[in-house]
């Protein structure tokens, strides 16, 4: 996914990129949160050149299959983004001072050599894109905490009614039961 820099006019261009399934998997095979990947990743960008500078303008979309944090179940999750860059020739500089990060510094960058990659700017777009603490549904209700069955499958057997004394909670119960 490269965009040669002399083909970049000051009129706007687009095109699209498809990645298949085991190329999206490469992109983000270190990446600790995705767990596989669904669906093919669609790619579309505006480009266009104004001055030394080049707008890119691009969206994607695809299916990525995270594990919840509830109830360790994989689930599918789905992204459709887009994002915005400014690209300036040469590497980035390093401010001398420090200074306050401003909305349209997020959304610069540099670019070197002949060729744009997207690979890394998507990479990290998606990645930004994931939810901090995944859930396979609002109202997922996890594991047991005593015998780490999935309770959104159904409820366990360790709170049947002779076991309810093991409960922490079970002598408050009963101090309401006395009043």
């Amino acid at each position: 996914m490269q965009i040669a820099v002399k083909d970049i006019s000051e009129g706007e261009k687009q095109t699209e990129f498809k990645l298949d399934i085991m190329s999206v998997s490469g992109l983000f095979e270190d990446a600790a949160d995705i767990c596989g990947v669904s669906t093919p990743l669609s790619l579309k960008c505006r480009y266009m050149r104004c001055g030394s500078e080049i707008v890119l303008d691009a969206s994607y979309k695809v299916q990525l299959k995270l594990n919840c944090i509830n109830c360790l179940d994989d689930f599918t999750y789905g992204l459709d983004s887009s994002f915005r860059y400014v690209l300036r020739p040469g590497s980035e500089e390093v401010a001398p001072e420090e200074r306050e990060l401003q909305r349209d510094d997020l959304e610069t960058g540099s670019y070197e050599g002949e060729t744009i990659d997207l690979g890394d700017m998507l990479r990290e777009q998606v990645v930004l894109s994931l939810p901090q603490y995944p859930h396979c549904r609002e109202d997922c209700l996890g594991l047991c905490a005593n015998c780490g069955e999935n309770l959104n499958k159904g409820s366990c057997k360790c709170f049947s009614e002779d076991k309810k004394a093991f409960s922490p909670f079970h002598v408050l119960k009963k101090l309401k039961e006395d009043k």
